[in-house]
């Protein structure tokens, strides 16, 4: 399920980024609107209209670079993850983790004045507050792993996700909307460790809900998936019919063998009644050959 999540990122950047291109190229206006479609926008109103972006704005991202970091960082905390969760749980805690940080950055964006000013201005989008969601419910279950880095040496895992959120805090007024998505997204990965160490698991009903949409759209995907079978089978075939020669050729040996015998036969009873000599030099011809074949 890891590697889903980072082909659905790479898809849609490169989806997006194809789209940007066309708009660049052709000088047209309205990009922004195409992204607006996929962004969490931190206005209430805007929101209200689109509210499948708390959803779509985790898996959308038209930065290069945060991509590639991003899908590099969920590549190698999934690795982490499934030593301590199940592959299930990874899906439910990338998504539960962007709805959190969702959550925080339209609050934040709507309660503090400094941010209220700018709401209806930015959007959300990139996979980080699911990507931290992650480092978060491992830094609850193994701070103390070691990992290795090129330059740096050995170091526990707990200083490595710690110095992502200390980041976050100290430029949060630089970029205030997605920091406290970080925010959101690190401190929902804690809230599902604790309460998985309760035994409960908070992110079962996103997976429910994933399930159910799976059942539901698994006809239209097949049905999509069939169409070109469909669209073959209308068009219209030629019929091609085969002769075998050699039936043919064996049931003219047949008639001409029937017939040959017939006449054997004929000569022969013509023998019995007048004799030899009563044959004619083609009958005797005809006998002679008959004989030899035989």
């Amino acid at each position: 399920m890891k590697k889903t999540l980072i082909y659905i990122n790479v898809v849609i950047f490169g989806l997006l980024f194809l789209t940007s291109l066309v708009f660049k190229l052709c000088q047209l206006d309205g990009y922004g609107e195409v992204l607006s479609w996929v962004a969490c926008p931190s206005d209430l109103s805007a929101l209200a209209t689109r509210p499948w972006t708390v959803v779509t704005y985790m898996f959308a991202d038209n930065d290069l670079l945060n991509t590639l970091f991003n899908l590099l960082c969920l590549y190698w905390v999934g690795e982490m993850f499934y030593q301590v969760y199940s592959s299930r749980q990874l899906v439910g805690m990338y998504v539960f983790g962007g709805l959190c940080g969702a959550l925080l950055y339209v609050v934040a964006s709507n309660l503090f004045p400094y941010m209220r000013d700018m709401a209806g201005v930015h959007y959300l989008m990139g996979a980080s507050a699911s990507m931290l969601s992650l480092m978060g419910a491992l830094l609850y279950k193994i701070p103390n792993v070691e990992l290795r880095f090129f330059i740096i040496g050995r170091l526990k895992f707990k200083w490595v996700a710690l110095a992502f959120i200390v980041i976050d805090i100290l430029f949060l007024l630089e970029a205030p909307g997605r920091n406290f998505a970080h925010i959101g997204g690190f401190a929902s990965g804690l809230l599902f460790a604790w309460q998985f160490d309760k035994g409960r698991d908070i992110t079962e009903w996103i997976n429910k809900v994933i399930d159910f949409l799976a059942t539901a759209f698994r006809p239209v995907a097949a049905f999509v998936m069939s169409l070109p079978s469909r669209v073959k089978g209308r068009k219209q075939r030629i019929k091609v019919h085969y002769y075998d020669s050699s039936k043919a050729a064996d049931y003219d040996y047949n008639i001409k063998r029937k017939s040959q015998q017939e006449e054997i036969d004929r000569i022969l009873d013509k023998i019995k009644q007048s004799g030899y000599s009563s044959l004619t030099k083609e009958e005797k011809q005809r006998l002679f050959d008959a004989g030899r074949k035989d």
